[in-house]
């Protein structure tokens, strides 16, 4: 007597399959989605310590024992009112080496006045920040 081996997959174990694949891509998706939104919150980051340096400066940049970049601060006198001054001439103000004063622009590239969501970014008296993802929280660095 010949025996047919049956080939294939049953219904049983086909709906096992598409049940197992569903629950990884549960838990998979929403991971996916959270890198970029992690990688977009660490280019903030970069671009505020970015602003940040060209408005305050680089302590540690000295050659000889002086400071060498200054930043907008060094170079004004205060700070600026709106972070386009880091890449406009806010006044007619223009640098002298001698005393190393006046504008000495632009400290950063326009893109750099942008955050990942499209938003601008904003200076207070003691910050420079993002206002965030959409239903986000607020992205800030220190001026102090």
């Amino acid at each position: 007597m010949l025996f047919r081996k049956n080939e294939g997959f049953t219904l049983i174990e086909l709906i096992m399959v598409i049940v197992i694949l569903g629950i990884l891509s549960a838990v998979a998706v929403p991971k996916f989605f959270d890198i970029g939104s992690t990688a977009k919150t660490n280019a903030a980051m970069s671009d505020l310590q970015t602003l940040r340096s060209a408005i305050l400066g680089d302590p540690n940049s000295r050659v000889d024992g002086v400071l060498v970049d200054q930043g907008y601060y060094g170079h004004m006198g205060a700070m600026p009112a709106t972070l386009s001054n880091l890449t406009t001439n806010p006044g007619a103000t223009t640098f002298d080496k001698f005393t190393q004063t006046g504008w000495n622009g632009p400290y950063v590239t326009t893109e750099t006045l942008t955050d990942p969501w499209d938003n601008a970014y904003q200076i207070d008296t003691t910050r420079v920040y993002s206002t965030g993802p959409p239903g986000g929280s607020a992205i800030e660095l220190s001026l102090n």
